[in-house]
């Protein structure tokens, strides 16, 4: 065996070794994804028990693999929701690592995790306050998920989510149509409870759209 092949056997099989240390991990974040999905909107005591455990995990995970796209994507996946969830300026904070880990999963991988990174952006963007509090951006969160759902465009997540910021921005008619792709969408098999929470809001919202008056 040549010098060459030896290194990139090696290369090979730290790969490898990495992406199986991962596992276990992003596995518990989708588990716990998937409980949170399940809540009622008023169990806030269970939903904030279930983040607390998250956070675990996806500090475990990065802590694990500091540099690596995927732990860096799924890591903010969950400082996101935890961000959404607490508000405030704890929020913001959080809000704002999130930022810079996903900008710099994507540097490494420009798909961004299947687009993953690019809807966590979007929501960040959406959810966190404009300036002079923090980053929250109209224009860049609609460019954000507009990547996302042309990165992976039979995706629940990234159709339904835009389809809710289109609809929050008074841009109706593309809503229905991101929402109509939501619905006819598969939900992920590690993440079925949560894509087909999505899916029940991607029903309601093209119901209320059919609801509407005509203008």
């Amino acid at each position: 065996m040549t010098q060459t092949l030896r290194i990139a056997s090696a290369l090979l099989l730290l790969l490898v070794g990495l992406a199986h240390a991962q596992e276990p991990y992003i596995a518990q974040i989708k588990t716990g994804l998937n409980a949170i999905a399940e809540l009622g909107e008023k169990e806030r005591k269970q939903h904030q028990a279930l983040l607390d455990e998250l956070l675990v995990q996806a500090d475990a995970l990065l802590e694990a693999q500091p540099q690596a796209p995927e732990a860096l994507v799924w890591h903010e996946v969950v400082y996101e929701q935890y961000a959404n969830f607490r508000g405030g300026f704890t929020g913001v904070k959080l809000a704002k690592q999130a930022r810079e880990h996903l900008e710099t999963a994507i540097a490494q991988d420009p798909e961004g995790l299947e687009g993953l990174a690019y809807l966590t952006l979007g929501l960040l963007y959406d959810r966190t306050p404009g300036w002079p509090v923090a980053f929250g951006s109209i224009r860049s969160a609609d460019e954000m998920y507009a990547k996302a759902a042309d990165i992976r465009p039979h995706g629940v997540d990234t159709n339904y989510q835009y389809a809710r910021f289109l609809k929050s921005i008074e841009r109706k008619e593309e809503a229905f149509r991101y929402a109509q792709k939501a619905l006819e969408a598969t939900p992920r098999p590690a993440l079925e409870a949560f894509d087909k929470a999505q899916q029940q809001q991607a029903l309601k919202l093209i119901g209320a759209q059919k609801d509407a008056p005509a203008k």
